[in-house]
């Protein structure tokens, strides 16, 4: 629990004398759900994976007793956490945008020591899309890492390391 909540715990409207680590779960719990209903709040949590996340979490939000005017915006790749609220699936953009945001993040800055073939770099690229569905941070994440390479060998090799990409949802 409490590695969940620290990143909340850094709000700035949280009392300063609160903010040191080494606060209890229960008084951490109890101060964030304080400080949420006493002012409007929007909470933002990033790829929640597990049901039991969520559950261990509710104990901060006001909203689950429906007292508060806080939001909570999540996100989640698990459709039994998304029916949890008010589920809105967002889709991935088309394979020419993501090839042409991949092409920007990876092969920004050309430095390979071998001839440019484009060609080769753009199959290897569309496949790696095709695997991580066209989601844009997805995209961006894969040409950061590719654009650390040196030549079509190493962004192979990358390729078939990126365990993420091979992973079944």
């Amino acid at each position: 629990m409490e590695l969940l909540v620290y990143g909340v715990w850094a709000d700035p409207l949280l009392p300063e004398k609160k903010k040191d680590m080494n606060v209890e779960d229960g008084e951490l719990v109890e101060q964030i759900y304080k400080v949420q209903m006493e002012t409007r709040c929007l909470i933002v949590i990033d790829d929640i994976w597990k049901l039991d996340d969520w559950k261990c979490l509710t104990k901060c939000f006001p909203i689950s007793v429906g007292i508060s005017h806080s939001k909570v915006l999540l996100t989640t790749r698990n459709k039994k956490v998304a029916e949890i609220g008010y589920p809105i699936q967002l889709k991935g953009i088309t394979e020419d945008e993501a090839w042409e945001l991949l092409r920007m993040k990876a092969f920004a800055k050309i430095h390979f020591k071998e001839a440019w073939d484009e060609s080769e770099y753009e199959k290897l690229g569309r496949k790696m899309i095709r695997k991580c569905e066209r989601l844009p941070l997805a995209v961006a994440v894969i040409g950061g890492i590719l654009s650390g390479k040196n030549s079509l060998e190493e962004m192979e090799i990358s390729e078939r390391r990126c365990e993420f990409l091979h992973r079944e949802r």
